[in-house]
C-alpha cells in the first residue's frame, strides 16, 4: 500500500490494544487524514492512540479526507481511542469524519499536548449512520 492510500476492506481488520498512528507530533502534524477507511468489510480499532494529523485537510493528495480519521465506508467499531489534536489545528477539526458506512463509536478519551479543551472531540456525520455515546459530539 502507497502512503495516503485507503484500506478498501471486503474482509475483516481487528486492530486491538496499544497501537499508534501519529502524523509526526503535536508542533508539527500531518496535513491529511492518519487513517482512511473504505470497502464493504468490518473493522474494529481498539485502544489506540491516534493524534496530530489533519492539519491541512484536502491538500497535496488528501482530498476528499474531512479529519483525523476518514471513513468512507465499511463497518467499523471505534471504541477506546485516545485522540490528542495538534497545536493549531482547531478542536473544531473533526476526529473522525463519516461520508460512508456505519461508525459506531464508544469510549473517546483526549489528551491536551496539542492545547486545552472546551468540548469533546467530534464525528462529523457527512454521509452513512452514526452511532456514537457521550464521550463525542456528533455534527
Amino acid at each position: 500500500m502507497r502512503q495516503n492510500e485507503p484500506v478498501n476492506l471486503t474482509t475483516c481488520l481487528i486492530l486491538n490494544g496499544s497501537g499508534r498512528s501519529e502524523g509526526r507530533n503535536s508542533g508539527a502534524p500531518c496535513w491529511g487524514s492518519n487513517i482512511r477507511i473504505g470497502g464493504s468489510g468490518h473493522v474494529t480499532l481498539r485502544d489506540w492512540w491516534v493524534s496530530y494529523g489533519a492539519s491541512n485537510l484536502n491538500q497535496n493528495g488528501h482530498t476528499g479526507e474531512g479529519g483525523v480519521i476518514t471513513q468512507t465506508g465499511a463497518r467499523v467499531l471505534y471504541d477506546g481511542l485516545i485522540y490528542d489534536r495538534a497545536a493549531g489545528v482547531a478542536e473544531t477539526v473533526p476526529f473522525i469524519y463519516v461520508s460512508g458506512g456505519t461508525a459506531r463509536v464508544r469510549n473517546i478519551q483526549y489528551a491536551a499536548a496539542g492545547g486545552s479543551w472546551t468540548g469533546l472531540p467530534r464525528v462529523d456525520q457527512a454521509g452513512g449512520t452514526v452511532d456514537a455515546d457521550s464521550s463525542v459530539t456528533v455534527i
